[in-house]
């Protein structure tokens, strides 16, 4: 939704579709890194608990994200700005590649097997509605601020109100509890990618 603005301030090139096209490349790139997220933060996740990955991922993404209204554009420091937001924007991609399934992890393990897919089905809703929001809160800025007064701080906003939430959200995550079936558990797996590559073929299969 901001493409139009971060072309201008992050990638600006004499033709303005090549500029949007380096801006769609970057925002990509963070849809690339989210199985990597997935990966690592889900064994982090088997060997030392739901709840510290739960926590961890949220605070990567609040710092990403509050960090990208606070960047310097390509005329202040050049290329590095460019290079700055893509860093970022990885940054972003995997801390999400790791939340959506930690919190459906997380959640199912609380939920008991009665109401797991009601849960699952309500954190899918909620995700899709964030998305909403977020579209919401562009229009508005956009329909009330002149394009002027976007390139010049309205671009901001919606990040620094995105790692805001993102970090009233950690402190909530803080002080959940670990999930029981977790601390049930009596063995944490060593080596869970390697059980996972070579004993669940099928369902990984089943799932791509």
């Amino acid at each position: 939704m901001l493409a139009g603005y971060i072309s201008q301030l992050f990638f600006p090139d004499a033709d303005k579709y090549v500029s949007l096209i380096e801006t769609f490349g970057v925002f990509a790139i963070g849809y690339f890194v989210r199985p990597v997220g997935g990966v690592i933060f889900g064994m982090i996740g088997d060997k030392y608990g739901r709840k510290i990955t739960f926590v961890i991922v949220m605070l990567l993404m609040s710092i990403a994200t509050a960090s990208m209204g606070f960047l310097p554009t390509y005329s202040s420091i050049g290329v590095y700005a460019a290079l700055m937001f893509m860093l970022l924007r990885i940054v972003q991609g995997i801390s999400f590649g790791a939340e959506l399934p930690c919190a459906l992890t997380f959640i199912t393990e609380h939920a008991g097997k009665r109401y797991r897919s009601v849960h699952c089905g309500i954190l899918i809703s909620f995700v899709t509605l964030g998305i909403i929001m977020g579209t919401f809160t562009i229009y508005l800025l956009s329909a009330y601020l002149s394009d002027k007064e976007m390139l010049a701080y309205g671009w901001r906003i919606p990040f620094f109100i995105g790692g805001g939430l993102a970090i009233i959200t950690f402190f909530i995550r803080f002080f959940t509890k670990e999930t029981p079936l977790y601390k049930d558990q009596t063995d944490k797996p060593n080596n869970a990618l390697w059980l996972l590559l070579t004993e669940y073929q099928k369902q990984i299969s089943i799932g791509i």
